[in-house]
C-alpha cells in the first residue's frame, strides 16, 4: 500500500505539472497572437483597438523621451495615424515569450518603416525592447514596456 501512494503521488505530479506546461503554452499562443494583433491594429491604424491591447495602467519608457501612460500613447498614435503627409509601417521580430502566472513578458525587435509623403525611400528605424504582459480577466494586456534605438545598420 506504501508504494501504491508514492506510485499515485508521482503520478499526480506529473499530471499536474503537464497541466502547468499546457497552461503556459497556452497563455505564450494567446499573448503572441495579442502581439501579432497588435501590430496589425498600428498599420491599419485602428486606434480603437490597438488601445484596446493596453491596460489601463500601462506604463512605458522609451530612450530619451518622457514616461508614457494610456493617455500619451493614445495621443502619440492619433497624431501618427492622422498625419496624411507621413506613412509609418511597423513589424517586429519576437525573440521570446516567457510566462508565469498572471504575467509575462515578450522581447521583441521592432522595426519602423517611415515615410513623408514626398520621398521615396523610408527611413527604417529599429528599436528593442520588452513588453511585459498582465492578465486582466480573461485577457492579456500590455502592462508595461521598454524599448531603446539600435545602432544604424551599415
Amino acid at each position: 500500500m506504501h508504494h501504491f501512494k508514492k506510485i499515485l503521488l508521482v503520478v499526480m505530479l506529473f499530471f499536474t505539472n503537464q497541466n502547468f506546461i499546457f497552461a503556459q503554452a497556452e497563455s505564450t499562443d494567446i499573448i503572441k497572437s495579442r502581439f501579432i494583433n497588435w501590430i496589425d491594429n498600428f498599420n491599419k491604424k485602428d486606434l480603437e483597438k490597438l488601445l484596446s491591447i493596453y491596460s489601463e495602467d500601462y506604463s512605458g519608457y522609451y530612450s530619451g523621451h518622457p514616461d508614457q501612460n494610456l493617455k500619451t500613447i493614445g495621443e502619440q498614435n492619433e497624431n501618427i495615424f492622422n498625419n496624411k503627409y507621413l506613412s509609418v509601417k511597423l513589424s517586429a521580430q519576437v525573440v521570446e515569450i516567457e510566462v508565469s502566472d498572471n504575467l509575462a513578458f515578450v522581447r521583441m525587435i521592432l522595426t519602423w518603416s517611415i515615410r513623408p509623403t514626398n520621398i521615396k525611400t523610408p527611413q527604417v528605424l529599429r528599436d528593442k525592447g520588452i513588453q511585459v504582459w498582465k492578465k486582466q480577466g480573461n485577457d492579456w494586456k500590455i502592462f508595461r514596456s521598454i524599448t531603446y534605438p539600435l545602432p544604424a545598420s551599415k
